[in-house]
């Protein structure tokens, strides 16, 4: 079983957030939507959050910018770009900043973007459960 994901999908674009919540839509994940990146900063600084979502570009922040401050706030906070900008450059840059999928807009296949979502879920399920064992290991160690 993957971890429940915390999501904060941030995107200028109304019907972009709602396509991705929608893709969502029954699975064990909490989603928040945000429109830019303003306000995903302010709900970053009021709870954690597992997975940000995010467009490169915005407004008022660069997305990169945004994951950057995010990483600041949540060491651990994982990132998916859906973006219209297609540059193998962008790309290059996301994934030197440890962003963890790279989808282009439209979003004409919401399953693709699921699938991503679950990636994550499945990457961080693997983590917890190193830590859980090493925690375990590092306990049985001192009660002997």
């Amino acid at each position: 079983m993957c971890a429940d994901l915390r999501i904060l999908i941030v995107d200028e674009e109304e019907a972009t957030r709602k396509v991705l919540s929608e893709a969502l839509a029954g699975t064990r994940h909490q989603v928040l939507q945000t429109a830019s990146a303003k306000e995903a900063l302010e709900e970053l600084s009021r709870r954690s959050f597992d997975l940000l979502v995010f467009d490169l570009w915005s407004s008022n922040m660069p997305g990169l910018e945004l994951f950057r401050q995010a990483r600041e706030m949540h060491e651990f906070i994982e990132g998916i770009v859906v973006t219209g900008a297609i540059s193998i450059y962008n790309v290059l840059d996301c994934y030197r900043e440890g962003v963890a999928d790279y989808l282009f807009k439209p979003v004409e296949d919401p399953q693709l973007f699921r699938e991503a979502v679950e990636e994550v879920a499945r990457k961080r399920e693997k983590w917890l459960g190193i830590m859980r064992s090493l925690e375990f290991q590092r306990l049985r160690r001192g009660a002997g």
